[in-house]
C-alpha cells in the first residue's frame, strides 16, 4: 500500500495523535519515499539541447543544404556568407530562450514558499518542498496553505479558495474538512494534518491535466514550414528544368545541371530566418519593457494571431476585491463610489455626499456594520491595509468612506461577547457596552437576520416591523440581487441577554468584487482588433454575466453556458455554437480544455490568460455526490468517500465550495 493510501486510510487515527507531529526522522524518510512538495513541470532542455532546437525549421535545413551545394561548388564566400546567417539566426534564438528560463528560476527561487509544521513536538518554518504527508501543518491568516490537509483545529477559519473555484468569497472551514494546496487562509488560525503533496494534491491533479494538452507549432511556424516546403520544391523543379533544356539544346548535361543548382541557391531567401528573428527579438524587448517574460521568440507572433482571448473573472477581469456598491436605509438607496480598498470615494444619496455623522440611520448602520466584524483595516497612504474576511472587510472600508472607523468606535465601545458567523445560522453577533449601555449587534443573510426582527429603525425611533416594511426590505434584497450583489443585514437589540431575537432592522449593504478600471479599455481594444474577450469563471452565472456586461466582454445577443450545458453537448456542437458564446459560468479545468479546444476546432488562435484552474469536483444537489462517480457500498453515510472516474479531478465528498451546490446545500459550508 503507498504511502498516500496509508495516510487516507489511517486519517482518523492521525487525527487523534498529532499533537507532536512527525519525527524529523520520518520526515526525512516520508520525503525520500514521496519527494518534494511540487507541481511537476516538464523536464527543462540542456543548455545544448537547446542551442541545437534552433535548427529544426524547415528553412534552415534547407539554408544547410545550400551550403554544402555551395562547398561542392566552390563558392566559398557564398558557404560562409549562408553560414553566418544561420548561427546568428540560431545564437539569437538560442540567448532569447536561455536568458527567459533563467529568468523564470529566479522568480521561482524569490517566491519560494515557507510552511509552518509541528515536528517533535517543536514549531519549525521550513520550505514547503519539504512538506510531507502526515506532517502537522500550522497556519493563520494571510498565510498559504503548502499541502492538502485535513483541518484538525481551528478558529474561525476560512480560505479565499478563488484560484480553484473562481469564486470571490472566502469558504468557512470547520474540524474535518479540506484545505487546499496554494489556497490564501483569510481568517482565524488553526492546524491540519498533511494528507497529500505534490502532484498528489487536488492543484497536482489539475496541472497532470494541463500536462496532456502538449505543444503545437505556431502559425508563423507552420507558415514558414509552408514557405520552406514551396521553396524546396521550387529549387528542385529549377535545377531539373534548366539541366534537361540545357541537355535538350545540345549542351553537356552536368554543366548545365550545375547551372540549375547554381540558380536554385540563389533563389533560396538566405536572409528570411534572420528578418523573422530579429523582428520577434524586437517585438520581445517591447513587451519585456511592459513587464512581461516571453519564453519562446515564435509565441509573439502567435499573440499577433490571436482571434479569441480566454480569460478567468475573479482577480483577473476583478479585483478580488469585494466593495460596497449599494446602502439601504429604511426608505432610502445609497449609492458608494471608489472600488477595492482605496480611500477614495463617498457614501452619495442623488450625486451628493453623505456622512453618518449628519444621518442617524446611516451612523447606526455604520455602528453596527464595524463593531460587528473581526476584520481589521489601517489607513495607509492612499488606501487600506486589510486583514481579514473580504465581505468584513468591504463593510468597514464603507463605513469609513461614511465616516465611521472601527478604530474610533473600541474607543467608546468594549466589545464583550461574540457569537462567531455560523453557515447553519448564517449569522454572526456581538455584545458591546459603551455609551447607552450594553447592546446586541448582528449581521448575516437578510433573509433569516429579517425573520428575527420585530421592529425596524427609523428616523423617529424603533418601531414594530410591518408587513409592508417586509416587503421594502425584501424588495430592496431583489434589486441588489438584480444587480448581482451579494447582500448582507444588520440589526440590533438593547437587550443582549435575549439573544439573537426580538432584533431591530437596520439596513442592507449590497457588494461585489468590481472590475479593475483598465479592463473595459482593453476590451474594446481587443473588439477593435478583431478579437473576441471570453469569460470562463467557476461564479455563479448571474454574477459572471453581470460582470462580463459591465467590462464589454458580453453584448447583447451573446450566449452565456454553464458547466452542466457544456457537459449536454458534444464536442462537435461546442464547436459549432461557442463563437456566440462570450460567458462561460460554473465550469471546471476539465470543462476549460474543452472550451479552448472548441474554440481551436472552429478555426481559432485562442490565447488564454487568469490566475485560477477554475472549479474541482462537481457535485449534483440533488444526488447529493460526484457526477459520474461511482458511490460506496454504503451510502447512507455522508461523508464516505466516493470513487471519481479517471481523469476527473476529484476533491472530497460534499466540499463546501463545489460550484453545483447552493449556498443552503452546502453541507461543509
Amino acid at each position: 500500500m503507498g504511502l498516500f493510501a496509508q495516510i487516507k486510510k489511517g486519517e482518523k487515527r492521525m487525527l487523534q495523535n498529532t499533537s507532536a507531529g512527525l519525527s524529523e526522522a520520518e520526515a526525512k524518510a516520508r520525503l525520500a519515499k514521496v519527494g518534494e512538495n511540487r507541481l511537476r513541470g516538464k523536464k527543462g532542455a540542456s543548455v545544448a539541447a537547446m542551442f541545437f532546437s534552433q535548427f529544426k525549421d524547415l528553412m534552415i535545413l534547407i539554408l544547410a543544404a545550400a551550403t554544402l551545394v555551395s562547398v561542392l561548388m566552390g563558392e566559398g564566400t557564398e558557404a560562409i556568407t549562408i553560414i553566418i546567417i544561420v548561427l546568428m539566426n540560431a545564437t539569437m534564438g538560442f540567448l532569447q530562450e536561455y536568458r527567459t528560463e533563467k529568468t523564470l528560476e529566479a522568480l521561482k527561487e524569490l517566491s519560494a514558499p515557507t510552511a509552518r509544521v509541528r515536528r517533535g513536538g517543536r514549531e519549525l518554518e521550513v520550505g514547503a518542498r519539504t512538506v510531507v504527508p502526515g506532517d502537522v501543518l500550522l497556519f493563520e491568516a494571510g498565510d498559504k496553505v503548502a499541502a492538502d490537509c485535513t483541518l484538525q483545529t481551528g478558529v474561525q477559519i476560512s480560505c479565499n479558495e478563488a484560484m480553484l473555484t473562481g469564486e470571490s468569497l472566502p469558504a468557512a472551514k470547520q474540524p474535518g474538512d479540506r484545505l487546499y494546496m496554494g489556497c490564501i487562509v483569510m481568517t482565524g488560525r488553526g492546524e491540519g494534518v498533511v494528507t497529500a503533496t505534490g502532484m498528489e494534491t487536488e492543484m497536482g491533479k489539475i496541472a497532470g491535466m494541463m500536462e496532456t494538452a502538449g505543444e503545437e507549432p505556431t502559425p508563423l511556424q507552420l507558415k514558414l514550414k509552408q514557405l520552406g516546403r514551396f521553396v524546396a520544391v521550387a529549387c528542385v523543379t529549377i535545377c531539373l528544368a534548366v539541366g534537361f533544356l540545357g541537355f535538350l539544346q545540345g549542351n553537356d548535361f552536368l554543366e548545365m545541371l550545375l547551372t540549375g543548382i547554381s540558380l536554385a541557391v540563389a533563389a533560396i531567401p538566405e536572409g528570411l530566418p534572420a528578418i523573422v528573428t530579429i523582428t520577434l527579438a524586437l517585438s520581445v524587448n517591447r513587451i519585456l519593457r511592459r513587464g512581461a517574460v516571453i519564453r519562446k521568440l515564435h509565441a509573439v507572433e502567435t499573440l499577433g494571431c490571436a482571434g479569441v482571448i480566454c480569460t478567468d473573472k475573479t482577480g483577473t477581469i476583478t479585483q478580488n476585491k469585494m466593495t460596497v456598491q449599494r446602502i439601504w436605509v429604511p426608505g432610502r438607496t445609497l449609492n458608494v463610489s471608489g472600488s477595492g480598498y482605496r480611500a477614495q470615494g463617498a457614501v452619495e444619496e442623488n450625486g451628493r455626499p453623505v456622512q453618518a455623522a449628519r444621518d442617524a440611520a446611516l451612523g447606526r448602520l455604520c455602528e453596527a456594520a464595524s463593531l460587528c466584524t473581526t476584520a481589521h483595516i489601517t489607513r495607509a497612504k492612499d488606501g487600506y491595509d486589510v486583514m481579514g474576511d473580504p465581505t468584513e472587510v468591504a463593510v468597514l472600508v464603507a463605513a469609513a468612506k461614511a465616516g465611521v472607523t472601527k478604530e474610533a468606535l473600541l474607543q467608546q465601545y468594549t466589545v464583550t461577547g461574540e457569537n462567531p458567523f455560523d453557515a447553519a445560522r448564517k449569522r454572526m453577533s456581538v455584545t458591546v457596552s459603551g455609551p447607552g449601555g450594553a447592546r446586541l449587534l448582528c449581521k448575516g443573510a437578510p433573509d433569516m437576520l429579517l425573520a428575527r426582527c420585530t421592529h425596524i429603525a427609523t428616523p423617529a425611533g424603533p418601531r414594530l416591523l410591518a408587513p409592508r416594511d417586509r416587503a421594502d426590505i425584501n424588495a430592496a434584497c431583489a434589486r441588489m440581487a438584480g444587480e448581482a450583489l451579494r447582500v448582507l443585514g444588520f440589526a440590533e437589540s438593547s437587550t443582549p441577554a435575549a439573544g439573537e431575537e426580538k432584533l431591530c432592522f437596520l439596513g442592507l449593504m449590497g457588494m461585489l468584487d468590481p472590475p479593475r478600471p483598465e479592463v473595459r479599455p482593453a476590451v474594446q481594444r481587443c473588439r477593435e482588433a478583431g478579437i473576441k474577450p471570453v469569460m470562463i469563471t467557476g461564479d455563479y452565472k448571474e454574477t459572471a454575466l453581470a460582470i462580463a456586461r459591465d467590462v464589454g466582454i458580453a453584448r447583447a445577443g451573446d450566449g452565456v453556458l454553464s458547466g452542466t450545458e457544456l457537459d449536454a453537448l458534444s464536442d462537435s456542437e461546442l464547436a459549432a455554437r461557442c463563437m456566440r458564446v462570450s460567458v462561460y459560468a460554473r465550469v471546471s479545468p476539465a470543462h476549460k480544455l474543452r472550451i479552448v479546444r472548441a474554440y481551436k476546432a472552429a478555426g481559432q488562435v485562442v490565447a488564454m490568460t487568469g490566475d485560477g484552474v477554475i472549479g474541482q469536483c462537481h457535485l449534483a444537489p440533488a444526488a447529493g455526490r460526484c457526477t459520474g462517480c461511482m458511490p460506496p457500498k454504503d451510502t447512507a453515510k455522508p461523508e464516505a468517500a466516493f470513487k471519481a472516474p479517471s481523469g476527473f479531478p476529484h476533491g472530497q465528498p460534499y466540499p463546501a465550495w463545489c460550484p453545483r451546490l447552493e449556498s443552503n446545500q452546502r453541507p461543509n459550508a
